[in-house]
């Protein structure tokens, strides 16, 4: 106990502890931020899916008559393979043509409601038999100024929560270790800065 009572040690401790609050902020931020870059990056992609898949839809007399044109649009794009499933839905929230891995993914009402209303919006949802989370954008299909349907784009969020909790891990061992390296360093540094007063000070007892 009586060694960090001394000068030298509570000199590290200080620098170790600064530094460490200094980069736990550091890390909250870039966590943060690495959070938010990729949940962005799939809004985009599901927004320009949504707008893709609704080019393909034929609509006669403001109904959806045929889907035909909707699966030909997707023609050639492995929806399943890359994560994505599309729904188009009627205004009654039946589901009129769906493509992708994950049929038994829940609607959600909430946001499908919204997007009748003709707001687009997104929301995260839970397959919990999967154990994953998915990220949906719903968006309304509109004829002449009606809304005449929904449609909804999923996508899983595995690969953004694999490479979250991988910088997580990283965070949580480098922090501290960078800590206590800083540490060692100012122990190390404290006494090499400290040694003339030592010095001083055993020659004054000396006397």
């Amino acid at each position: 106990m009586r060694l960090f009572k001394t000068l030298r040690a509570r000199f590290a401790l200080w620098t170790a502890g600064m530094l460490f609050i200094i980069l736990l902020i550091f890390g909250v931020l870039v966590y943060g931020n690495m959070a938010r870059g990729l949940l962005a990056a799939i809004d985009d992609t599901l927004t320009l899916n949504a707008s893709q898949a609704v080019l393909g839809l034929n609509v006669e007399n403001g109904n959806l008559s045929s889907l035909q044109g909707f699966v030909q649009n997707l023609e050639g794009v492995d929806v399943s393979e890359s994560g994505f499933t599309i729904r188009v839905l009627d205004t009654k929230g039946q589901i009129l043509q769906e493509v992708g891995a994950y049929h038994s993914l829940p609607i959600p009402y909430n946001s499908l409601t919204l997007a009748l209303q003709g707001e687009p919006n997104f929301v995260t949802v839970s397959l919990p038999a999967m154990e994953r989370k998915f990220r949906v954008y719903s968006a309304p299909i509109t004829e002449n100024s009606q809304t005449i349907g929904a449609i909804q784009v999923a996508h899983s969020l595995n690969e953004v929560n694999d490479t979250l909790e991988k910088l997580l891990t990283t965070l949580i061992f480098s922090v501290p270790l960078l800590a206590i390296a800083t540490a060692l360093s100012g122990y190390f540094l404290a006494g090499r800065a400290l040694l003339p007063i030592d010095n001083i000070t055993r020659t004054a007892r000396q006397i």
